[in-house]
């Protein structure tokens, strides 16, 4: 097995994804098993990025994903991503917060949460950063 992208979540809002045939896109279980998203002619995986499991406290969360080149055969896939303005406030929506069920994360500018993710784990520093 070839790992074309190591496990991940999306980090943004949404992306949403062509696949070809050769497929290779495989999400883990809440159980903690990886099962293989099926090519399916004509339709686009959506997967739902860390802002919605923020909004939702967790009821709606970002799967945790991967790519597995399996067949050896080169693929294709087109993602796009949707992500917020840099400024937008990202925070637990009233619907999904309660006395029992407190807010799991504090409020966050999209932007700022995005630049964190980036810098975690491809080690990304803003031009600000470069300078010092």
């Amino acid at each position: 097995m070839e790992l074309g992208a190591a496990a991940h979540t999306d980090y943004g809002m949404m992306t949403i994804l062509a696949q070809d045939p050769i497929g290779g896109l495989e999400l883990r279980t809440r159980g903690g098993e990886w099962v293989a998203a099926p090519y399916v002619e004509g339709t686009l995986v959506i997967n739902l990025g860390d802002m919605v499991k923020v909004w939702t406290n967790e009821t709606y969360v970002s799967n945790l994903h991967r790519v597995a080149n399996r067949t050896g055969k080169e693929r294709f896939s087109i993602p796009t991503f949707f992500n917020l303005d840099y400024h937008a406030p990202v925070a637990c929506l009233p619907q999904f917060e309660s006395a029992e069920r407190p807010a799991k994360y504090p409020p966050v500018k999209s932007g700022d949460y995005l630049v964190k993710r980036f810098s975690e784990v491809q080690k990304y520093k803003t031009p600000a950063q470069l300078q010092s």
